[in-house]
């Protein structure tokens, strides 16, 4: 399977993204888990919303992850 060509400058800008998102993705994860723990004790009050911010986070989390995944593997000049 052929590699696609990427910019210098694009493979700069994904970095930064980077930069940028894994502060925030931490800050989010500490959000995500208080949340979730204040819901479920002492009584569980999961609801739909709950659900629906967790899924959203998994899916965050994931895409960064495979993005500084392709990022890593391309060196910058």
């Amino acid at each position: 399977m052929p590699m696609i060509p990427v910019s210098d400058r694009a493979a700069l800008l994904a970095r930064v993204h980077i930069g940028v998102t894994v502060p925030l993705l931490a800050l989010t994860l500490v959000t995500v888990i208080a949340r979730v723990r204040l819901r479920v004790r002492p009584v569980w009050r999961v609801r739909v919303d709950d659900w629906l911010v967790v899924i959203g986070f998994v899916r965050c989390f994931s895409s960064t992850t495979m993005l500084a995944a392709l990022t890593a593997s391309r060196r910058l000049p």
